[in-house]
């Protein structure tokens, strides 16, 4: 399995953190290093991103950016290549390292995107 970085930008994710975790964790190796930003984060975001798994690394910051969440995650990298996933998106770690190897192995290949699926929403609003 190619070693890899995970960025996550979560703001006041803490109805779904856990199962974007779980999901990239569960079928990867030790090689994969997964950071949740947490940015100007007001509910149980980081408790619940820590409980998951001790490979999880929390980076915060009081700012609620995107961007700030980006840059933060960004400068914690310690591995090689990055994915920089939302916290509502569900992925695997093992099809991220797949991708990683594919992408190492061609260097034509530079950019990536998935078939998307979207999962229905409880919120009437958001439907």
């Amino acid at each position: 399995m190619t070693a890899l970085s995970v960025v996550i930008p979560a703001h006041n994710e803490e109805a779904v953190i856990a199962r974007a975790l779980r999901g990239l964790l569960d079928s990867a190796a030790d090689d994969i290093d997964v950071i949740v930003a947490a940015n100007g984060c007001s509910d149980e975001t980081v408790s619940r991103a820590l409980a998951v798994d001790p490979r999880v690394r929390v980076v915060e910051t009081g700012t609620a950016s995107k961007i700030a969440a980006l840059n933060l995650g960004s400068d914690a990298v310690v591995r090689y290549p990055v994915a920089f996933v939302d916290a509502d998106v569900r992925v695997s770690g093992e099809d991220l390292a797949t991708l990683a190897a594919r992408l190492e192995a061609d260097a034509t290949l530079f950019v990536a995107a998935p078939a998307m699926q979207v999962t229905p929403s409880r919120s009437w609003w958001v439907r």
